[in-house]
C-alpha cells in the first residue's frame, strides 16, 4: 500500500459524493463513488474507470502526524478503524519517530514522505532526510518560497508558504531551527 495520506474535496460538479473502496491496484487503493459507480485513484485523486473517468478531485491540505496529536488539536474528531486492519498501528508517535530516524540510505517503500504539488511541478520530503539533516527546509515551488517543518518529537510534519503579501510589502520569510535544526 502507499500510505499516501492525501485528503480531497468530494464535490464535483456541485454534487457531493460518496466513496468507498474497491481494492487495491499496484500498491494503491481504488476508490468508487457510490453516485456512478466510477473507480477513483486514492494517490491520484482521479477516476480511472467508468462515466466520471478523467475527471480529478480537488485536494485539500492535510497533515502528516500521530493520531494521538492530532485529536489533541481537534478533539471533536471521529474516526472509525475496522480491527485487524494491517497496517492500524503504523501511524503511533514510537513508529513515526521509528521511520524518522532509519538516517541515511536508499527510499525503502515505507519510508515517509511529505509532498507538495504545484501547478506543474512537485517536491517531495523524506522524512528521514529531515530528521537527520535539519527539520526545517527554506525552499522554492515553482518560485514561490516554501517552507518545511518537522516537529522536534518527529511526529508532525507540514509545508507552509513563507511569502508575506501586503499591500505596504511583498516579504519572504526565512526560518532557522534551534540547537542545528
Amino acid at each position: 500500500m502507499d500510505h499516501s495520506g492525501v485528503v480531497y474535496d468530494r464535490t464535483i460538479d456541485g454534487r457531493k459524493f460518496e466513496f468507498g473502496a474497491v481494492g487495491v491496484q499496484n500498491g494503491t487503493l481504488i476508490m468508487y463513488d457510490q453516485q456512478t459507480k466510477s473507480w477513483w485513484s486514492q494517490l491520484f485523486g482521479k477516476a480511472v474507470d467508468g462515466p466520471m473517468k478523467e475527471k480529478k478531485l480537488v485536494k485539500l491540505p492535510s497533515t502528516m502526524t500521530t493520531w494521538k496529536k492530532w485529536k489533541a488539536l481537534h478533539p471533536d474528531t471521529t474516526v472509525y478503524v475496522k480491527r485487524g486492519i494491517p497496517y492500524d498501528t503504523f501511524f503511533t508517535e514510537s513508529q513515526f519517530a521509528a521511520q524518522a530516524k532509519k538516517g541515511e540510505g536508499p527510499i525503502e517503500g515505507s519510508d515517509l514522505v511529505l509532498g507538495v504539488e504545484g501547478h506543474v511541478s512537485a517536491k517531495a520530503y523524506l522524512i528521514r532526510y529531515l530528521a537527520a539533516k535539519g527539520r526545517v527546509r527554506n525552499d522554492f515551488l515553482e518560485g514561490q518560497p516554501i517552507v518545511v517543518f518537522l516537529s522536534e518529537d518527529l511526529a508532525t510534519a507540514r509545508i507552509f508558504d513563507r511569502s508575506l503579501d501586503g499591500w505596504l510589502w511583498d516579504k519572504t520569510l526565512t526560518f532557522r531551527g534551534t540547537e542545528g535544526d
